[in-house]
């Protein structure tokens, strides 16, 4: 997990485009909202690491509505938001759910959501690339008793790149490995982040489903398991293979977890070993 780029173009300038892109009456009230839109961006600006201090605003049900539509219907300059923000994005990143690092981040996360501040359906700085299965489950855990979402802003919480926290264990189960995750805070990660580090992985649910996932490490290893290599040259190919994708996709990714546990694990060693052997 890693921060992402933040969009660096002029937000106001993509509110405009979208709402000369609407047909009347609707462009014309989105225009007259212009100056109120500005002073709310400034407003998300000046609290972009404490989100939770900005209020709702006062909008008419039709203003209200006028303002989902921005993103809710398909606009030319929509698209181009869209574009921008995944262009500026490292490859792994526009591969790769940030938030969990599994899915295809094909849609996008409204961090202050949209059904409560439609005033920010469009600002770039609230729009961070998610996949629908993060998505959905952020948005069935998010209310209005609960404004700041508990996911990271993978935008503007500066993470700790250096300092692992996430780490795995390996069972044997009837001859099976399965793998469990758990969180681990040092002293030098700031307790306040990693409280946010720890609500999304529980928001997300990410423990299960790396868990779920982990068949897919162990079936990447047991390829290396050729026959006749002793249980150290088994746990060097596991820490090479670990270390690479360290580099790709930071020490916090949840593979790199996954395979540190199996390269430590003496029981999981020898399990893979006399499985391939007997095979």
């Amino acid at each position: 997990m890693k921060n992402l780029t933040i969009p660096n173009k002029d937000p106001i300038s993509f509110y405009d485009a979208i709402a000369n892109a609407k047909h009347d009456p609707r462009k014309t009230r989105l225009k007259t909202l212009q100056p109120q839109i500005i002073s709310r961006y400034a407003d998300y600006k000046n609290n972009l690491t404490c989100l939770g201090k900005i209020t709702q605003a006062t909008y008419s049900i039709e203003e209200f509505q006028d303002l989902q539509h921005c993103y809710d219907s398909s606009t030319v300059p929509l698209n181009e938001l869209k574009s921008h923000i995944r262009s500026i994005q490292s490859p792994i990143s526009r591969a790769i759910c940030p938030h969990c690092g599994i899915n295809n981040p094909r849609t996008f996360d409204h961090h202050l959501p949209e059904s409560i501040f439609p005033d920010f359906s469009v600002l770039s700085w609230n729009l961070i690339p998610m996949c629908d299965e993060c998505n959905n489950t952020k948005l069935d855990k998010t209310s209005e008793a609960n404004i700041e979402t508990p996911v990271l802003n993978l935008y503007f919480d500066t993470l700790p790149d250096s300092e692992r926290w996430l780490y795995a264990q390996i069972n044997i189960s009837a001859g099976l490995p399965e793998a469990t995750f758990t969180l681990q805070q040092t002293p030098t990660i700031d307790p306040s982040i990693f409280n946010r580090i720890k609500h999304h992985y529980t928001t997300l649910n990410l423990f299960n489903r790396y868990a779920d996932r982990s068949v897919e490490v162990f079936s990447e290893a047991a390829s290396k398991a050729s026959s006749g290599l002793t249980p150290q040259e088994f746990k060097t190919a596991i820490t090479t293979c670990a270390r690479s994708y360290e580099k790709r996709h930071g020490l916090n990714y949840w593979k790199v977890a996954t395979l540190d546990a199996m390269a430590n694990s003496t029981d999981y060693i020898e399990s893979a070993l006399e499985t391939h052997s007997n095979q």
